[in-house]
């Protein structure tokens, strides 16, 4: 009788984890994006997290992403600038995510697609709101 329940249990999680653990994660979970995207709100931890240990501070390689008053300085649209330029889709923070095959893939430092996906937001749709 014993046997028969642990069997009836482990074809019953079997099947759970096949159903549940096999798909895609269901997006109905993921908590939407904000209407607005901004540095203070949102953006700070993630390139705090994911960004700053290279570009922040006074060894930064590139742009100095540890503050919005760094990023604001280099933003505009010549070579200097091509890390964030509000409204482009082509920005250098986001244009890995388009062309994988780049050496420098800054895209691949970011923790998940949700943290691109807020980037995304804050640069093209948002263009670059501070708080």
């Amino acid at each position: 009788m014993t046997n028969m329940k642990i069997t009836y249990i482990s074809i019953s999680l079997l099947i759970l984890i096949m159903v549940f653990g096999c798909s895609e994660i269901d997006k109905s979970f993921q908590e939407p994006l904000p209407d607005i995207v901004t540095y203070d709100s949102h953006i700070k931890a993630i390139l705090d997290k994911s960004c700053v240990r290279c570009h922040g501070g006074n060894e930064t390689q590139g742009i100095n992403l540890s503050s919005y008053s760094n990023i604001n300085t280099d933003i505009g649209n010549d070579v200097s600038s091509f890390w964030i330029v509000p409204g482009n889709p082509n920005s250098g923070i986001l244009i890995d995510k388009l062309n994988p095959g780049k050496n420098d893939n800054m895209y691949g430092y970011l923790i998940n697609n949700r943290d691109y996906e807020m980037i995304y937001q804050w640069i093209v749709i948002d263009s670059v709101a501070e708080n």
